[in-house]
């Protein structure tokens, strides 16, 4: 009889899933909370050349280290798991990935945290750039190898 209610106790706790409960076994009140992850932030560049890689940090305010950053690059590229390593003076904590991008366009960091517990925050969000490179004008090119006087008049005015 005696390991039956320890017994019950533990298996009322991991029962739960954090929603906020509590109970009384024996005149003691046990209790547990649920509290929402918060969004965490996204910093870094927000535009770029495609081919480099760039470092971006993904903060959370919660000072635990039982979680982790899923992140969505936005590239279709596979989920990347960021622990939050580095601790962030000013509380919180923060970790760093680094990714490139193969093609141009505009893409949608997201990122989310989950803790031990199967706990979710919402998504943070940052749009990054990598912006179209302009090419050197082929027509204007084709143009000149026609009309071989214009090409001798534009050399000259220019030097």
């Amino acid at each position: 009889m005696k390991y039956i209610v320890p017994m019950i106790v533990i298996l009322l706790l991991f029962s739960t899933s954090f929603v906020g409960v509590s109970f009384h076994i024996g005149g003691v009140r046990l209790e547990k909370q649920n509290h929402p992850l918060d969004r965490p932030i996204i910093y870094g560049p927000t535009s770029g050349r495609v081919g480099l890689e760039y470092e971006y940090t993904f903060y959370s305010p919660w000072d635990e280290k039982n979680y982790v950053f899923y992140v969505y690059w936005g590239d279709g590229s596979p989920t990347e798991f960021v622990a939050p390593d580095l601790p962030n003076p000013e509380g919180g904590r923060i970790g760093k990935a680094n990714h490139s991008w193969e093609m141009k366009g505009t893409y949608h960091i997201k990122a989310y945290t989950r803790d031990i517990y199967g706990r979710e925050s919402d998504w943070g969000y940052l749009e990054v750039t990598m912006p179209k490179s302009y090419k050197p004008i082929w027509w204007f090119y084709s143009l000149l190898d026609r009309f071989p006087l214009l090409q001798r008049l534009l050399w000259w005015l220019i030097l």
